[in-house]
């Protein structure tokens, strides 16, 4: 296996401090907005005999439990970790040439196809802009929905191919490696949300983060969207793959013309 090392330009650094402060951002934003929304409100019904958190250690818990959440988390990590090593003049290379990078930037393009296709129309019908507060949740939801993908995906597509990815480790180790935290993620959602319930208009409803994982009222919903998902995040995965393995290409064709014009 061949690497191609080579210290990031400035430019990255200002790309990652960039995106380090504006996710960082959107996700106070949204620490905010589960404060503020956080009143008590008294239960009027709970038909399904749920247990129920309530405030804003509620608030926070259901926000966490989205994939939105969890996937910023996931690339403010990534660009942590990137900016120390910037800084440190790449010490460690497989911050970037890694699986993490690979499967935190499938992720996150996940979160922004499955929002802006199936759930941006919802957002908008659910959102008061008459209330502040309403409003501040769904401009921080650009943040979080667009800017952190486009971010994470524009650092993939401008720094990939620095190693070439052999067909049989990545289809051994690194999908199953990159699958396995949709699948955690899914028990997770499904469990939370069959057994906690959610204060909505003064009734407790089931705590499922999306609609689509509402089994309790469309199982056949559920495993039309999990067949997209999976699907998505396969197609996914290859798109990625193989567009580093070209930008290697590149970079190596790059490489030794630029070695034969300095024999000549």
């Amino acid at each position: 296996m061949t690497i191609i090392t080579k210290q990031k330009p400035i430019w990255a650094r200002n790309w990652m401090i960039g995106a380090i402060i504006v996710i960082s951002s959107a996700l106070i934003i949204s620490v905010v907005v589960d404060a503020l929304t956080s009143v008590t409100a008294p239960v009027v019904t709970n038909p399904h005999n749920l247990w129920y958190p309530s405030g804003f250690g509620a608030n926070l818990w259901n926000s966490l439990s989205t994939f939105t959440i969890q996937t910023n988390l996931m690339v403010l990590i990534f660009f942590i970790l990137a900016l120390v090593n910037y800084f440190k003049k790449n010490r460690i290379p497989t911050i970037n040439l890694g699986r993490f990078k690979f499967s935190v930037t499938i992720y996150i393009t996940i979160t922004f196809i499955i929002f802006w296709s199936s759930l941006f129309k919802n957002t908008i019908n659910n959102t008061d802009f008459h209330d502040s507060v309403a409003l501040l949740s769904f401009v921080n939801t650009f943040l979080l929905h667009l800017f952190t993908p486009l971010a994470m995906i524009g650092y993939y597509l401008l720094t990939s191919g620095f190693v070439k990815w052999a067909i049989k480790p990545s289809a051994i180790k690194t999908l199953p490696i990159a699958i396995s935290y949709l699948f955690i993620y899914l028990a997770y959602a499904l469990i939370k949300g069959t057994f906690v319930g959610q204060v909505v208009n003064n009734e407790v409803k089931y705590s499922y983060p999306y609609f689509f994982l509402n089994i309790k009222e469309n199982i056949g919903n559920f495993f039309i969207y999990f067949a997209i998902i999976l699907v998505l995040f396969l197609v996914l995965f290859l798109i990625y793959y193989y567009y580093n393995n070209y930008q290697y290409k590149y970079k190596q064709r790059k490489l030794k013309s630029q070695e034969e014009e300095i024999k000549l």
